[in-house]
């Protein structure tokens, strides 16, 4: 398990039956894009975050373009001057409207709903000659702690916003996922993957 870069302020105390993360820490970077913990006991103190928001597939960023390898199986589509549409994954992504018609299908759904482990899937890319790319999906994040897992802080895994350029905007990527394993469970934080 390892923390990202000097953008972090805090403390681990871990050791092989736990691991308690507290003191305004924050965890961000690819890291999360498909981390997988396994231990006895998982503490997260409060204003500590753990953060895989747009850590997922990229957002499209060529017109015309969806690869379910490089935006994932869920990016979004869009018909040409329109734009981007959401992209899928738990549910269909949003559709893409211009001046009340549909322009362009939101992303599809895929995964496992009793088993949550993929990446969020990127935007799409709304059609202009700048930079109306879609955003990135949400990064994955498995928890198992045999005994426990206290959660007083923040978990997210959030898709990001498409990028707005003059009347098309990308299309938002979806959230990713976080799969908590564990016997007992405390704490009054938030989890999201949105």
């Amino acid at each position: 398990f390892k923390k990202s870069d000097n953008t972090v302020n805090g403390y681990f105390i871990g050791g092989f039956y736990g691991l308690i993360i507290g003191n305004a820490f924050t965890l961000t970077s690819s890291v999360f894009s498909g981390e997988n913990i396994t231990l006895r006991d998982f503490t997260i103190l409060p204003s500590v975050a753990m953060n895989a928001s747009y850590q997922g597939y990229i957002g499209g960023t060529t017109i015309g373009v969806c690869s379910s390898t490089i935006n994932g199986p869920g990016c979004a589509n869009f018909l040409s001057g329109s734009p981007g549409s959401g992209a899928g994954y738990g549910g269909i992504g949003g559709k893409s409207v211009d001046n009340s018609a549909i322009k362009g299908t939101g992303g599809t759904t895929y995964g496992l709903s009793n088993a949550p482990t993929a990446l969020g899937s990127g935007g799409g890319r709304g059609h202009d000659a700048d930079n109306g790319v879609g955003g990135n999906g949400g990064g994955a994040i498995k928890i198992n702690a045999t005994n426990l897992i206290n959660i007083s802080g923040t978990i997210t895994a959030n898709g990001g916003q498409g990028n707005l350029v003059n009347a098309y905007v990308g299309g938002s990527g979806s959230g990713g996922s976080i799969w908590l394993i564990t016997n007992k469970f405390y704490g009054t934080g938030t989890i999201t993957a949105t």
